[in-house]
């Protein structure tokens, strides 16, 4: 959450500049290229890292066990490259998918447009429309199924691709409570990001 807010006030700073002193600069693209790199890095380093260390968390809950967050964070040591390994994987299987189905259906939509009727213009977004749909739905199946990868990783001291077996056999059955949590905690994430947000873009 505070490296989404870093990153939104970033770029509610930069959008704020005025745009008559905007001036190209092919070194000053390529810096922000590279600051959005590092940033982007440094980011799924910090979101895989922070996921281990909540597993851990959580698991000392329930086992009634007290913990602490530097401990939490110390059991990580030594898995860093499976958490990485499992939360990339994931990531390219649940977002990779639905990037290829909306690639895959926007092909139809621009033949359509080609045509130059009215109704194959309404068609083609229609069908743009269905697609994104259909794309948000795979994602929240395939979270579903990886959702405890990482868990399994950290736990069970799984490699990446065992974890992620172990997390399809885990989430089987209770695939549509896990889509309903992940709605619940986007929405509740996408609200408190708005009101700590908004206030920074109100400013002059």
């Amino acid at each position: 959450l505070v490296v989404e807010l870093m990153q939104t006030a970033l770029t509610v700073g930069y959008l704020g500049r005025p745009a008559a002193h905007a001036v190209f600069s092919p070194v000053a693209m390529i810096a922000g290229f590279s600051a959005m790199l590092v940033g982007f890095i440094a980011y799924f380093i910090g979101i895989a890292v922070a996921h281990a260390a909540t597993v851990f968390a959580v698991s000392a809950v329930h086992l009634g066990r007290e913990t602490s967050i530097s401990e939490c964070y110390g059991r990580v040591k030594g898995k860093y490259g499976r958490v990485l390994n499992v939360v990339f994987s994931v990531g390219l299987r649940v977002f990779g998918s639905a990037l290829v189905l909306v690639l895959a259906a926007a092909l139809i939509p621009a033949a359509l447009v080609k045509r130059g009727t009215a109704a194959a213009a309404i068609g083609g977004v229609f069908f743009v429309l269905i697609a994104f749909v259909g794309g948000f739905v795979l994602v929240l199946l395939l979270y579903s199924r990886y959702a405890l990868a990482v868990p399994a990783c950290v736990l069970e001291n799984l490699k990446a691709r065992d974890a992620i077996k172990r997390s399809v056999a885990l989430t089987a059955g209770n695939r549509g409570r896990i889509m309903v949590v992940a709605i619940l905690v986007t929405i509740i994430t996408g609200a408190v990001m708005g009101v700590l947000v908004l206030p920074a873009t109100l400013l002059p």
